[in-house]
């Protein structure tokens, strides 16, 4: 014979139920919002943040890019990119990216001469970014270019040159320093610059119209 003297009957707390099933609910939302935000990456700096310029870049990139250009009265612009699908590797380790940035930077510590930096660009440029040339384009469409960076081969007159590479620092040089102010430089590509005038005359040329 049972000894019910101890059993206790809990009527069911309806309310309780409810409060279960919401919190599951909102714990299963939270952990997809975490998982939706850990798989979105800047375009530009590769980091994890909110997106907040053309569904791609976040307000750190997009404010560095304001700071450097917004006051730009240009027209005529270069967008340096890399085109195309990425190699699976270059020399068995490196993405495009990371060997032009391990070449940028071997020069930049002085490892290696302009010399020999030369041998190897004329043995094989297909890791140098390309320049794509933009005319009658305003601050606010470069903007959104280099967001998305998507450019047409119909704009590109060829990989960065020799000086643009190696002599972006220089005091004497045509080109503006490495944009942002970023460290290491494989943060800086894409970036844009305004035009050279001899890059201008090589884009009209060749017949090419931007779109």
């Amino acid at each position: 014979m049972r000894d019910e003297s101890h059993l206790q009957v809990t009527p069911k707390d309806e309310n309780y139920s409810l409060n279960l099933s919401k919190v599951r609910s909102d714990l299963i939302a939270r952990g997809r919002r975490d998982a939706a935000l850990l798989a979105v990456r800047c375009y530009k700096c590769g980091d994890h943040e909110e997106l907040v310029f053309a569904g791609c870049v976040c307000a750190n990139c997009s404010d560095a890019f304001d700071r450097q250009w917004a006051g730009s009265t240009a027209t005529d612009w270069v967008l340096v990119a890399f085109r195309g699908p990425e190699p699976s590797v270059i020399e068995g380790i490196y993405t495009r990216s990371d060997y032009c940035s391990c070449w940028w930077e071997a020069f930049d510590e002085e490892s290696i001469s302009r010399e020999e930096l030369e041998i190897v660009i004329s043995t094989d440029d297909s890791w140098l970014p390309l320049l794509y040339v933009y005319t009658k384009t305003t601050f606010a469409q470069m903007k959104s270019h280099w967001a998305k960076c998507n450019p047409p081969d119909s704009l590109c007159i060829g990989p960065i040159t020799i000086n643009e590479f190696a002599e972006k620092d220089g005091d004497e040089c045509d080109y503006p320093k490495w944009p942002h102010g970023r460290n290491p430089i494989r943060d800086a590509v894409p970036y844009v610059r305004p035009a050279l005038p001899q890059e201008i005359t090589h884009h009209l040329t060749t017949g090419r119209t931007d779109i």
